[in-house]
């Protein structure tokens, strides 16, 4: 699978959806877009049951968008400071080894900014 180009597609598809959310979750499930895994994930998480939609989201990269919204459905695996630590050392260990210094450093600012200890 080309998986540049189903990327690419499918971010043309979210897209079309534009502020339409009800219809794009009415989409996505009607064509088994979701796993019955992750929809239980998503009905029971305390956070996003308990979170305001207005909510002012800012990202600057992949890495902190994934954190922020894995921690909101991570309801029973509900992660320690130090497991977090060694991922996020494990995965900036991983971005240097194949030299994407880019997203190493952005990974490395998250790191500063949540006072996440490098080991490296």
């Amino acid at each position: 699978m080309d998986y540049n180009k189903f990327e690419h597609n499918l971010e043309i598809l979210l897209k079309l959806f534009n502020d339409r959310p009800k219809h794009l979750i009415k989409y996505l499930i009607d064509n088994n877009c979701l796993t019955d895994k992750f929809m239980d994930l998503v009905l029971n998480s305390d956070k996003l049951n308990n979170t305001l939609v207005e909510e002012k989201l800012d990202f600057s990269n992949y890495d902190e968008m994934y954190f922020y919204f894995n921690n909101l459905i991570d309801n029973n695996h509900k992660k320690t400071n130090e497991l977090l630590e060694k991922e996020l050392n494990i995965q900036l260990f991983d971005l240097l080894s194949e030299e994407k210094y880019e997203d190493a450093s952005r990974l490395r600012d998250y790191m500063i900014k949540k006072n996440v200890k490098i080991l490296i």
